[in-house]
């Protein structure tokens, strides 16, 4: 029993600093960029991209730690620790393909690669987010078996729109604004 207590714990731990890392460097992939040279892919209303969701990603990642750490049966702390790193995963991908594709091309390996999870995260973490999240949430106990139903249907819908986003044929944006 304690060595599953402890094993759930370093992945709560671990899910939480991983999150951590990746805002971090993203924010460093930001800084590494020339100002001249950063554009509107970076800012928003004269502040980095990052700046504005950094609250999301730490706040999700922090709150999902605590309640997945005091509850561990109850997954809404582990969905918002997943998203809070899934966000951060969006950010540094998207951080770190710009910057490798336009800002210094050719100065880190695979930035198309890395591109790749920024074309899906998005839609991962909305969808947890926006349309799971409110239907588990407090408990996650099932209200009626027509409640049961919705959640499967809201997950397959959620599972369904990320794997078109990750593996269908399109154009992958890395800035929402640049159409």
């Amino acid at each position: 029993m304690a060595t599953v207590i402890r094993s759930r714990d370093l992945l709560v731990r671990g899910l939480w600093a991983v999150t951590i890392v990746l805002a971090a460097a993203a924010g460093v992939t930001v800084i590494l960029s020339p100002p001249d040279r950063r554009g509107h892919d970076f800012w928003i209303l004269g502040l980095p991209d990052l700046v504005l969701t950094l609250p999301f990603m730490i706040g999700s990642a922090t709150v999902g730690a605590i309640v997945a750490s005091k509850r561990p049966a109850n997954p809404v702390g582990w969905l918002l620790g997943a998203c809070g790193f899934l966000a951060a995963l969006d950010e540094f991908a998207r951080a770190y393909a710009i910057y490798g594709l336009f800002i210094q091309p050719g100065s880190v390996p695979a930035p198309a690669f890395v591109a790749w999870f920024n074309a899906w995260t998005w839609q991962l973490t909305f969808g947890l987010t926006i349309i799971l999240l409110p239907l588990i949430f407090p408990t996650s106990q099932s209200r009626t078996s027509r409640w049961v139903a919705l959640v499967w249907l809201a997950s397959g819908f959620v599972g369904v729109w990320t794997l078109v986003a990750a593996f269908g044929p399109r154009t992958i944006y890395l800035d929402w604004r640049s159409g």
